[in-house]
C-alpha cells in the first residue's frame, strides 16, 4: 500500500483509500468480527468513517456518539435518514479519513452540512432560530411522519402529525442476525403500535430490501436482492408469506394500510393482494380492514399509474428513489442545481401526473422533496395535499406551510 501511495501515477494514488476500505472489509469478514462500537465511542464523540450502514448508525447512537462524518453518503441515503431519526448530525466529507486524525477538535453542523476543524468559540454553539407556535389554524395540507424504528413513534403525537405516513419494516431484518421469525416480526410491529393512538392512521411498508439495505446474513442472495422491493419477495415467496402473516397478526382488530414498495407494474399489486387475501383467510387474528397502497418510486410506476391506481386504495410517491431513477443517478449523490426547480420540473411533472390520475385525497409524497422549499410551491399548485417527512422536520415544515399559505392569501386580488 505504501508503494501505491508513493507512486507518481495520480490515479493509483487516489486508489489508496479504496484499498484501505477493502482491507478493513476483508479483515472483518475473515475474522467474522463485528465492530466494537463501545470501544470506538470511548475514543471520542465524533465518528469518522468511509461508510456506515443504517444499522451501524443505530448502534453508534446507542453508544453515545454525538456526530458522524462519512466519505460516502447523502441526505437521501438510508444511512442519512436514520441518522436524522436518532438525532445525530451526519455530514459527508470526501477523504475525511485522510484529512482528519484521531484527537482533532471538530464541529459537525448537520443543518448546514459542514465540518469545522478547531472551531472558534462563537461557532461552537450553533445558532437556533426561534420557533413560533403554528397550531392556531387547521392546515389544508396533512403532515405525516416517516418512522424507521418503533421508539421513534413516541414523538408522532406530540409533534402534531396526522399519522404515520410510512413505517419502514426493513429494519426488522437489518437488526437481526438471521432471517427474523414470524413471532419476532409480530412483536417488533406491536411495539410500534404501542406508542400510537389506536385511531391514528398507520401506513406500514412491506420491507424494501436491497440497495443499501442488505442484511449481512443475506449477502449470498445478491442476485435476488438486486431486484429491490416487492420483486425480491416475488422471488422468495415463503419469506413474503412469513412477513405478511406477522403484519396481519400485529394489526389485529385495527385498520391496516399496507404499502407495497417499488411498484412498477400493476401485476405486482395483483400478486401482492392475492397472497395477502390467502393469508388473511387462514388467520383468525387479523386486521379489521386492509387498505392497499402502491409506492411509486420508478419512472415505470409513474407511466403506468393509471392501471396501478385501479388496484389500490392509496398511493405514496417515494421521492428519494424516484429522483435517482429519474435522472440516472445513485441516490447517494447530491443532485445538481440545474436538475431542480425552477430549472428542471421533471420531478414536479411526475407528481402532477400521479395526482391528476389518482386525486389529491389519495396521494402522499414522502422523502426529501416533501420538505424542500424549492419544490413545495410547485407541488402544492399541482394539487398535492399530503406530505410525509422525518418527525424532526414536522414543526419546521408546518411553520413554513403557515407562512406560505398566508402569503398566498395576501397575494390574491380582492
Amino acid at each position: 500500500m505504501d508503494r501505491v501511495k508513493s507512486t507518481s501515477d495520480e490515479y493509483l494514488r487516489e486508489r489508496v483509500k479504496d484499498l484501505k476500505y477493502v482491507k478493513r472489509l476483508l479483515l472483518s469478514k475473515l475474522h467474522q468480527q463485528e465492530v466494537d462500537w463501545e470501544s470506538v465511542a470511548k475514543r471520542g464523540d465524533i465518528l469518522v468513517s468511509h461508510f456506515l450502514s443504517p444499522v451501524d448508525v443505530v448502534k453508534v447512537a446507542e453508544k453515545g456518539i454525538k456526530g458522524i462524518i462519512v466519505e460516502k453518503g447523502s441526505q437521501t441515503s438510508h444511512t442519512g435518514i436514520v441518522a436524522r431519526s436518532v438525532g445525530i448530525p451526519m455530514v459527508k466529507l470526501p477523504d475525511a479519513t485522510e484529512v482528519l486524525s484521531e484527537g482533532d477538535y471538530v464541529l459537525v453542523d448537520g443543518h448546514a452540512g459542514r465540518v469545522v476543524v478547531d472551531p472558534a468559540p462563537d461557532e461552537e454553539e450553533p445558532q437556533k432560530a426561534p420557533v413560533r407556535e403554528c397550531v392556531a389554524e387547521k392546515l389544508p395540507v396533512s403532515i405525516y411522519a416517516n418512522v424507521d424504528f418503533p421508539e421513534e413513534a413516541k414523538v408522532v403525537d406530540e409533534l402534531g402529525a396526522d399519522g404515520v405516513g410510512i413505517f419502514r419494516t426493513e429494519y426488522i431484518y437489518l437488526v437481526e442476525k438471521s432471517w427474523p421469525s414470524e413471532d419476532v416480526q409480530v412483536e417488533y410491529i406491536k411495539r410500534l403500535l404501542s406508542f400510537l393512538d389506536s385511531d391514528l392512521p398507520v401506513t406500514i411498508r412491506i420491507a424494501d430490501l436491497g440497495g443499501d439495505k442488505i442484511p449481512l446474513y443475506a449477502e449470498h442472495m445478491m442476485d435476488e436482492l438486486d431486484y429491490r422491493g416487492i420483486r425480491f419477495f416475488m422471488l422468495k415467496e415463503s419469506f413474503f408469506r412469513t412477513h405478511i402473516r406477522a403484519i396481519l397478526k400485529a394489526f389485529k382488530g385495527r385498520e391496516l394500510r399496507l404499502l407495497v414498495p417499488m411498484v412498477s407494474d400493476v401485476y405486482e399489486m395483483k400478486w401482492t393482494k392475492e397472497i395477502v387475501r390467502e393469508e388473511m383467510n387462514a388467520l383468525r387474528c387479523r386486521p379489521e380492514k386492509v387498505l392497499f397502497g402502491a409506492m411509486i418510486e420508478t419512472p415505470a410506476g409513474v407511466i403506468g399509474i393509471r392501471s396501478i391506481n385501479e388496484e389500490v386504495d392509496f398511493v405514496s410517491i417515494g421521492s428519494n428513489d424516484l429522483t435517482g431513477f429519474l435522472f440516472g443517478m445513485d441516490r447517494e449523490c447530491k443532485i445538481m442545481d440545474y436538475m431542480e426547480p425552477p430549472n428542471n420540473m421533471a420531478m414536479v411533472e411526475c407528481v402532477r401526473r400521479v395526482v391528476r390520475v389518482c386525486s389529491s385525497e389519495k396521494v402522499t409524497l414522502c422523502g426529501e422533496v416533501a420538505r424542500d422549499r424549492k419544490y413545495l410551491p410547485y407541488l402544492l399548485k399541482a394539487g398535492l395535499r399530503k406530505l410525509s417527512v422525518n418527525p424532526a422536520f414536522i414543526p419546521e415544515l408546518r411553520q413554513w406551510l403557515v407562512d406560505y399559505l398566508e402569503g398566498s392569501k395576501r397575494e390574491q386580488p380582492c
